[in-house]
This record gives C-alpha cells, structure tokens and sequence, in this order.
C-alpha cells in the first residue's frame, strides 16, 4: 500500500488513517515511491468520495479508469467530469429500472455515449 499526494506522487504508507479511500491498481507490477500516478485520476477520486462519502474502495484500470460498484455492477466512469457522469448515471439507471433492466456494467467512460450491457 501507498499514499499518494494530490500531484499524484507515490509516497510511502505512513499508516492507515480513519476513513482512508483505498483505490486498487488493477495494473501489474507494484508502484514505488516517487512514481507519478496522473493528477486526473487523485482528482476525480477525491470528486467521487465528496458525492459518494461512504465509498471506501474504487478500482482503477489504465483502460477503464475510476470503477465505482454501485450495487452488483461495475461502473466505469474513466476520469476527469465526474459530476456529470454521476449525474448521467442517475438518470440511465431511472430508466433502466422503469424498464426493468439490471445491468450487468454501466460505462461512462465516454460521457458522450454512456452504454451499458445486461
């Protein structure tokens, strides 16, 4: 495990501290300190933890960015615009259940054209 600053530098663990969100690197290989992670990826986790306050881990890929789980799903919102992919989000999943649809992933990597499979 690794801190990582808001510039998105790697620094050494200096613990676990209260409420602490943990995002899990899905890439190979380990990270070391004083690696860079980019700053897009801290700021748009930091912006989904202020909508989402009880989240405790998210999942990043290099491919599908920031992954929320939101019930029995992944969602994958990328980076960067995340309070108008949430808001998106909400709207799809309104209409998914007025049709009653369970998706079996929702990806708004792509704000654009947000799809999702079932």
């Amino acid at each position: 495990r690794y801190w990582v600053d808001s510039q998105g530098i790697v620094l050494p663990s200096e613990g676990e501290l209260e409420a602490m969100l943990l995002i899990q690197d899905l890439r190979t290989g380990p990270f070391e300190v004083g690696d860079r992670i980019d700053p897009e990826v801290v700021r748009s986790a930091l912006a989904l933890r202020r909508l989402f306050p009880e989240t405790a881990v998210l999942q990043y890929s290099e491919g599908k960015g920031l992954i929320l789980h939101q019930a029995d799903y992944p969602v994958y919102l990328g980076t960067g615009d995340v309070e108008e992919k949430i808001a998106i989000l909400n709207a799809l999943l309104q209409e998914l259940a007025a049709e009653g649809i369970q998706p079996a992933y929702v990806d708004l990597r792509f704000k654009e054209s947000p799809s999702y499979s079932y």
